[in-house]
């Protein structure tokens, strides 16, 4: 061989001993032994450990660094689950710093999803640090499918999650078949056991992998319950009924305010007055007093204003009506319009509005009305002189009118008297 070929082979192998030392160490640790609930399984072992869907296992890692190890965490996890990036079947240490030569135990969980598919997978150990290669072991499984085994897909509330006292709660509940068998006389019941009430419906037959729901399951709420949050639960018997699965649903319900107890009660009707004393002048307009009907009741209700007290001084018109239908939970502004008639003395006059409903009177309002009398004016006043000035014109005129006409008559008179003496040429 001759020097350039020792030449080119010692550099090559000097370039690989240079990218071997220049990449990651191999991570120090051996491990010693996994249990998975218990079961010591072995890496890469053709027989499978059977693992069931819907449940929590636990993995349990025996083993021993033979160096120092540095920032370390261990991850189990099974891979190829169709939603794992939803629900991730994984679980994963605290990193953490271990010792030379001490044998560690380390317990992680695993909970495979009800949605994960009857197949063969891996339950794969990776042990890793910030630096060095990871170390992984792969152990076989075979996640299976309960032979008896059913879900709540879904449950649906009318009116919602929300309901008044004395009305319906619908429930519709939708079941999923995630076992081998078809469930057959699937009984679904609904109750609120703070209230004693309960109900139920049969699903005939579900079969694997399919869902179907249930009519809907009709609850009536009293109307003596009051207001607060209740717990729905529905239990799905299957099985012959000899397997229970249960879900709960929290629901408001909204106390009718007539049940309600007396330091929580607000009053059925509440009448504000805006103003029970205001000041008018006759023929200046009239008084106005504004008055607020709120109805706290559930149910609309029908109410009257009757005014007495002013037959013999005033016209009186109620805004928009005298009579009115406020809604339960809401309120109506009503308006008493108060018109003094001319002449009426100056005084205090009162009078009484009646709150009339179910042919019943809820509440009396004394009102008041200050008359005022009408000041004149310094314009009036002058206008009452100029009106007194004319008036004495217009009569000087026809005295003077009379005078002229009198004289005139006198002096023609007098022209036609014939003249004593004639004188005659």
């Amino acid at each position: 061989m001759n020097l350039s070929k020792i030449v080119g082979l010692m550099t090559i192998f000097l370039f690989a001993v240079l990218a071997f030392s220049s990449g990651a160490a191999a991570l120090p640790v051996v491990i010693e032994e996994v249990q998975i609930d218990d079961i010591v399984v072995t890496e890469g072992a053709v027989n499978r450990l059977d693992l069931e869907r819907g449940n929590e296992f636990e993995v349990e890692i025996r083993f021993t660094p033979t160096e120092d190890i540095d920032d370390m965490e261990i991850e189990v996890s099974i891979k190829g689950f169709e939603f794992n990036d939803f629900e991730a079947i994984t679980d994963v240490t605290h990193t953490a710093d271990y010792d030379a030569n001490v044998t560690y135990v380390r317990r992680l969980h695993l909970f495979i999803s009800e949605f994960a598919e009857e197949d063969d997978y891996k339950i794969r150990i990776i042990m890793a640090d910030r630096n060095g290669d990871i170390e992984v072991r792969d152990y076989n499984i075979k996640i299976d499918v309960p032979r008896h085994a059913l879900r709540v897909e879904d449950i649906l509330l009318f009116p919602g999650n929300s309901v008044q006292a004395g009305r319906a709660l619908l429930v519709t509940v939708r079941v999923e078949n995630i076992g081998e068998k078809t469930e057959d006389d699937v009984r679904v019941s609904v109750s609120i056991p703070e209230l004693g009430l309960v109900a139920a419906d049969y699903i005939d037959e579900i079969d694997p992998e399919d869902e179907e729901e249930t009519e809907e399951i009709f609850l009536r709420i009293p109307n003596t319950v009051p207001s607060g949050q209740y717990n729905v639960r529905i239990d799905v018997a299957f099985n012959q009924l000899h397997e229970v699965i249960t879900e709960n649903v929290i629901i408001s319900i909204v106390g009718d305010p007539e049940y309600a107890p007396m330091d929580e009660q607000e009053p059925k009707t509440v009448i504000t007055v805006g103003s029970v004393v205001e000041s008018v002048t006759p023929g200046q307009g009239g008084a106005t007093y504004p008055i607020t009907i709120t109805n706290n009741e559930a149910r609309a209700k029908t109410f009257s204003l009757i005014v007495t007290g002013t037959e013999d001084w005033a016209d009186v018109k109620v805004n928009p009506a005298s009579t009115v239908i406020v809604d339960g939970g809401e309120s109506k502004l009503l308006s008493v319009y108060v018109t003094p008639r001319e002449g009426v003395d100056a005084d205090s006059k009162t009078f009484t509005v009646d709150i009339v409903s179910n042919n019943k009177v809820i509440q009396q309002i004394p009102l008041t009305a200050n008359i005022l009398v009408a000041k004149k004016s310094g314009w009036d006043i002058f206008v009452k002189i100029l009106e007194a000035i004319l008036v004495i014109l217009v009569v000087l005129v026809i005295i003077i009118a009379l005078i002229i006409g009198f004289q005139k008559l006198g002096s023609k008179g007098k022209e036609d008297e014939p003249s004593e003496t004639q004188t005659y040429y």
